[in-house]
């Protein structure tokens, strides 16, 4: 079982990664470490509220992934599905 999803949802998602991963620096791509954020995004597709919500235990890492996410140039998200899926958005960069 899951979730259906509507196309937008995956069109959406696809490009919410690949801005922010476009807006994001990071000099040690052989340290293996994960972090996970939660944010906000307006229907607008403005971030606030940017939180590590689980740690990769090193503190440059997880700033460079707060910084990139506020970065980011987001468009508005689709009305079908902004309220469900992209009101509160959790990410994880590794």
């Amino acid at each position: 079982g899951g979730e259906l999803r509507p196309p937008e949802f995956f069109e959406y998602a696809r490009l919410m990664e690949r801005r922010v991963k476009e807006a994001w620096n990071w000099f040690d791509q052989n340290t293996p470490l994960i972090t996970v954020v939660v944010f906000r995004l307006d229907p607008n597709g403005r971030v606030s509220d940017v939180e590590v919500d689980r740690s990769s235990g090193n503190s440059q890492f997880d700033d460079s992934v707060i910084r990139a996410v506020y970065k980011a140039k987001l468009p508005p998200p689709p009305e079908a599905v902004y309220e469900k899926y992209f009101k509160f958005v959790r990410m994880t960069f590794n």
